[in-house]
């Protein structure tokens, strides 16, 4: 169970609106005294359950708005930005070695997270490969190919598996996907929000939470 002072932040790999999220959640914490804790997630899973349709299955003039308030969210946060090739599709080594380093370091799997997303969408990175993905496991000091093939075996996959239905069980329907307490903000177009209620400590929830 997570700390009063802690926000839940729930993301996928290959989520633009959740790299964009976590380009500004960490520093958002700090300036009102909370710790994040990160927890990567298939989104796909959660699609399929609520019924919501991928981005490729989207008609194309929702497709082409995506595209733009994509490309306009990444110049309201400044966040360097390329789209990447693979995107339609799902990173699962990272998502799952995340996983084998959160059990052993939670600041060290941070790290990962914030190299595998800048990794591919700063730069355009195909993490689906592991000569690609190696290199960022090993300069955090660790042996890249036990890593690797722990997210490959079915102890991964499981551990993968296990944390995306905690997630779908929790509520969480897309990424990023923020809790606070009992408060739920979904979409990097929330950060505002979620910084008003810790500002204001949820002073105005009789007016806003769901009887």
């Amino acid at each position: 169970m997570s700390s009063e002072r802690s926000i839940d932040f729930y993301f996928d790999f290959l989520s633009p609106y959740g790299y964009f999220g976590s380009t500004q959640i960490d520093d958002l914490a700090e300036r009102h005294g909370y710790t994040v804790n990160w927890k990567v997630f298939l989104v796909g899973a959660a699609f399929k359950q609520t019924g919501q349709k991928s981005a490729a299955e989207r008609t194309p003039t929702v497709q082409q708005y995506g595209l733009q308030d994509i490309l306009r969210q990444a110049a309201y946060f400044g966040a360097p930005f390329k789209f990447p090739k693979v995107f339609g599709t799902s990173v699962l080594p990272p998502s799952r070695a995340y996983y084998w380093l959160y059990d052993r370091d939670k600041s060290l799997a941070h790290q990962f997270a914030k190299k595998v997303y800048h990794n591919v969408f700063a730069m355009d990175v195909d993490l689906r490969k592991s000569e690609n993905l190696a290199p960022i496991i090993a300069d955090l000091g660790f042996d890249s190919t036990e890593v690797l093939d722990w997210a490959g075996s079915e102890e991964g996959k499981e551990r993968f598996r296990h944390e995306t239905d905690a997630a779908l069980e929790r509520g969480v329907f897309g990424s990023p996907y923020f809790f606070v307490g009992d408060q739920r903000f979904w979409g990097s177009d929330r950060i505002n929000t979620l910084e008003w209620w810790l500002m204001t400590h949820g002073a105005r929830a009789a007016e806003v939470t769901i009887k």
